[in-house]
């Protein structure tokens, strides 16, 4: 009678054993790391690269002009939370220093700074006077050539999170081959563009483009809008050499429109550099946002 009732109760135990597992297999399940990204592009960046293993989470939300972002004090509790901490440059997210000023002196390893060879500190105040847009420091936004982020910011992450990140770097080079296939169809002379402020010129560089203006005379979304003058002498060489015009996806699309009316163009398409779009659109991603720029230029330049 005992042995009849003791062998219910053994069952059921060794079933609770094994569906709670032991502390051996606890052990050997990795916990995910927890990282935060000042926005973004670099969260999806992390994304890619760490996998299954990191649970990632952007400050800026999507959609929104990162150059503009007032922090809020949950950002702190995540950044001091986190095991690693991904931006782009003190001078690029000008208002993630102030923040992290504290954690920083405190715990300086977590954080992984991706542009600082990219980035001046001055790049804000710096004018273009309606000249075409050289390639280099004035520009913070080196993300738009692809071939930089699998180069310089994948093996910065790999390292971070202890991670491969083979596989997306494969992919981003796959995705400038394409790129580079496809706008190798527009005729060179087709290749310009005018862009709302100066954010796209490493693309450029990268695929043989050229920046023939800029609407506001920063690398930000922040700088006043630009006088009645600049606007003017913009609007007739866009005019005299047929230049298609962009606004940008996380700046309001008026003075480009007026822009491209005054001149008599078609009406800008957009770019997309500073944030991605909701994770289920089809910018949602860093290399969606790169083809939906890809295609935005291929339409323009056909017109």
């Amino acid at each position: 009678m005992k042995t009849n009732l003791l062998a219910p109760l053994l069952c059921f135990a060794a079933a609770l054993a094994a569906f709670a597992g032991t502390p051996a297999d606890a052990a050997a399940r990795p916990e995910k790391r927890r990282v935060v990204a000042t926005f973004t592009v670099p969260a999806d960046w992390a994304r890619n690269v760490a996998g299954a293993g990191a649970d990632v989470v952007s400050l800026v939300p999507p959609d929104a002009d990162n150059h503009a972002y007032s922090p809020s004090p949950g950002d702190l509790k995540k950044i001091r939370e986190a095991d690693v901490v991904f931006a782009i440059s003190p001078h690029f997210e000008t208002w993630f220093g102030a923040l992290v000023r504290e954690e920083l002196r405190k715990n300086p390893e977590k954080f992984v700074f991706l542009g600082e060879p990219f980035v001046a500190e001055t790049h804000a105040a710096h004018a273009h006077e309606n000249a075409p847009c050289a390639h280099g420091a004035e520009d913070p936004h080196f993300w738009t050539d692809p071939a930089l982020v699998a180069g310089h910011c994948v093996p910065l992450i790999e390292k971070a999170l202890g991670a491969d990140g083979s596989r997306y770097r494969r992919e981003l080079e796959a995705f400038v081959r394409e790129a580079r296939e496809k706008l190798a169809k527009i005729p060179r002379e087709r290749r310009r563009c005018v862009t709302y402020h100066n954010n796209f010129s490493h693309f450029a560089a990268r695929f043989g483009f050229e920046i023939a203006g800029t609407i506001l005379d920063s690398a930000t979304t922040e700088a006043a809008d630009p006088s009645a003058k600049r606007l003017a002498r913009l609007a007739e060489k866009i005019r005299r050499e047929r230049i298609p015009v962009f606004a940008d996806a996380t700046a309001s699309p008026r003075l480009p429109r007026v822009l491209a009316q005054n001149a008599g163009v078609p009406a800008p398409r957009t770019l997309r550099v500073d944030a991605l779009g909701a994770p289920d659109s089809p910018a949602g991603d860093y290399l969606g946002m790169m083809r939906e720029n890809v295609a935005a230029l291929l339409a323009a330049c056909a017109e």
